[in-house]
């Protein structure tokens, strides 16, 4: 059986360095993101949370609202737009419960979840491409910065659009097909994955 090889020292640090470019983009201000359209509340059901003004010109289009109110429990929350994002709006709605007083939910706490979901499947990228390819994935950081790095696809990851779910989960399934490729036996493991 063929194992998927580590990332050497200089490709963590890639990786690392991937991680530090897309929290700048993020969290360095002015804080980027999206306004909500009218779709936020098709996820927000999830976290049980809603948004922390009565004003339609404040709620939508015109800029990013980075703080929402929680009506109870996110614990009891399990109702909403059927999505894969709906993993991350639930355990960003559990992390602010626990960590942020007071009812309010911050939106950068699930930009946060979805850069380090991000940076976990380039991870697995990374070792599916070294697997696959027997070369090193550092050959794949200069597309994969201009292509998905841009902050077109990052400032999606402070909002509640379901489009962080679908790069990061298509992004995890790419490296984890390519991980597949080498083995002989004891796929089955990888391809439930």
């Amino acid at each position: 059986m063929t194992t998927t090889p580590h990332l050497s020292r200089m490709e963590a640090i890639a990786l690392l360095l991937v991680g530090l470019f897309i929290a700048a983009q993020l969290f360095w201000p002015p804080t980027i993101g999206l306004a909500s359209n009218g779709d936020f509340e098709r996820l927000m059901h999830w976290g049980e949370f809603e948004y922390a003004t009565n004003d339609d010109n404040e709620k939508y289009f015109n800029w990013i609202n980075r703080d929402f109110r929680i009506t109870q429990s996110p614990w009891k929350a399990w109702r909403g737009f059927g999505s894969s994002e709906a993993i991350f709006v639930k355990l960003s709605a559990v992390i602010v419960s626990l960590l942020i007083p007071g009812n309010r939910y911050d939106l950068g706490v699930i930009g946060v979840i979805h850069l380090l979901a991000f940076v976990a499947a380039l991870w697995l990228l990374m070792r599916g491409w070294r697997a696959a390819m027997q070369l090193s994935p550092l050959y794949l950081l200069p597309g994969f910065l201009l292509i998905f790095c841009d902050v077109g696809y990052t400032a999606y990851f402070n909002s509640l659009y379901s489009e962080p779910a679908s790069l990061i989960f298509l992004l995890a399934m790419v490296g984890s097909g390519l991980a597949l490729v080498p083995q002989e036996h004891g796929r089955m493991g990888l391809l439930l994955f």
